[in-house]
């Protein structure tokens, strides 16, 4: 199966955070690495942002905590992607809850036609 990395701007949501988090340790497929850019400029809210991804406990899954360069969704999402060391990337909006298997099922369509976009 192919390794991917999943890439999630935030910008003061810790309470839509936990439960993305949630649903990406649920995944019955599960990603390599996990980056959370946080787009804040607030200490307080950078604070929370970075104490939810710390104490998040991520079965097997790489996860770290990303200051972001400034608040820009597609800067994020280009910060992270520069970090990824997988074949795959995806993008997460941080108030996304997936089913279990949604990365399954996208594995899936790469596996039969790695032309895919």
């Amino acid at each position: 199966m192919t390794k991917y990395s999943i890439v999630i701007p935030t910008y003061g949501r810790p309470q839509y955070l936990k439960k993305c988090l949630a649903s990406v340790n649920i995944q019955s497929i599960k990603p390599q690495d996990v980056f959370v850019i946080d787009n804040n400029d607030s200490p307080e809210s950078q604070r929370i942002t970075k104490e939810i991804v710390n104490n998040f406990r991520l079965t097997n899954i790489n996860l770290t905590y990303i200051k972001g360069l400034f608040n820009s969704g597609a800067v994020a999402r280009n910060h992270g992607a520069s970090l990824v060391s997988t074949k795959l990337v995806a993008f997460l909006d941080d108030d996304v809850v997936l089913d279990f298997d949604y990365y399954e099922n996208v594995l899936d369509v790469f596996e039969e036609d790695d032309q895919v976009v």
